[in-house]
């Protein structure tokens, strides 16, 4: 709804204020440089897009890491979210294999 109105009152914003704004920093999905921008952290927030309405995404939450899979609409928005702890990847892995037998 706000992308609807932001044309509307786009001609009431001062251009001076605009003009006064800091650049912000670009943000890279991949970051090859030696430079990290949150040292604290190890591992930078990726995301990968898989198809149509399908992603993953690795960030940090509560100082721990976690691989989301995310399931867009149409639109774009997130529909559903599938979260697993990296440490817990490998007894993910196990439970599908043990799964795979019945299926």
């Amino acid at each position: 709804m706000d992308s609807d109105r932001a044309p509307k009152f786009s001609a009431f914003r001062d251009e001076d204020d605009e003009e006064t704004k800091s650049p912000t920093k670009r943000k890279f999905d991949l970051n090859l440089s030696d430079e990290i921008e949150n040292p604290k952290s190890i591992i930078p927030p990726y995301s990968i897009y898989l198809g149509k309405g399908l992603g993953i995404e690795i960030k940090e939450f509560r100082k721990s890491y976690y691989i989301t899979y995310i399931k867009y609409n149409d639109k774009g928005d997130v529909k559903n979210r599938f979260n697993i702890a990296i440490d817990q990847i490998q007894t993910f892995i196990l439970g599908l294999r043990e799964n795979g037998r019945y299926f």
